[in-house]
């Protein structure tokens, strides 16, 4: 697989397609690859890179191709982003003070976290800086591979969305210190159960992500476990 695509509107380089086949050592017995795609651009004295990890199934099953569309959504949600970080290249350039040797970044690196009993799931890891402060934060997508279904928290832990609700408070509580008194506990509150952010560990229990801002602040990833029901 190779994919080759010219950028226009600022001095940029070109997106490449390698892919990376992995067979066998899973339970599941199903291969997949992986695509990075990187791209670069530059104005004036700052450079801009864009990398982005896209996992594929092999094979040609309605399951597959539902689950690898799933996938190229992730990827094709991530091209906003470097539209962002190709505008903050652009506009920074434009200033004295911003216009310097410096790189701005955007990376997604993919990782296949629990791949066993008909469940696959990946860890994204992602750092962003665009001349302030840098972010890091992680999230995830789990499917079933009888489905294709991709998995919400509520499907991978026990009990009803309210109980899953406040077991994920308690521990994020528990970790980073009382929500209640700032009212910041509202945001997880008000996170619907499909928005919250998982992907399932090598033991198969569930990593719930938060970030890159926190509820009740704080920059940087920050994640918490609850075990699963598979």
């Amino acid at each position: 697989l190779a994919a080759v695509l010219t950028i226009t509107g600022l001095s940029a380089g070109k997106v490449q397609a390698s892919p990376k086949v992995y067979t066998g050592n899973n339970q599941n017995n199903i291969s997949y690859l992986t695509i990075d795609y990187s791209e670069s651009c530059k104005t004036g004295k700052i450079k801009g890179k864009y990398t982005y990890t896209m996992p594929a199934l092999q094979g040609t099953s309605k399951v597959v191709k539902k689950i690898n569309k799933a996938l190229k959504a992730g990827y094709t949600e991530s091209q906003k982003d470097k539209e962002k970080l190709w505008n903050y290249v652009k506009d920074n350039s434009k200033d004295d003070a911003m216009n310097r040797d410096v790189v701005y970044e955007l990376t997604s690196t993919c990782k296949v976290r629990y791949n066993q009993k008909g469940y696959i799931s990946f860890s994204y890891d992602h750092y962003w800086f665009a001349g302030g402060v840098s972010n890091i934060w992680t999230d995830g997508m789990t499917f079933d591979l009888k489905t294709g279904k991709k998995l919400s928290v509520s499907d991978v832990v026990s009990g009803s969305n309210t109980k899953i609700r406040k077991k994920i408070l308690a521990k994020y509580e528990k970790k980073n210190g009382e929500l209640g008194t700032l009212g910041q506990d509202e945001i997880l509150k008000d996170t619907k159960m499909k928005d919250f952010q998982f992907y399932l560990n090598k033991d198969g229990n569930v990593v719930v992500c938060f970030g890159p801002y926190q509820p009740g602040g704080g920059n940087g990833k920050s994640t918490i476990t609850l075990k699963s029901n598979l």
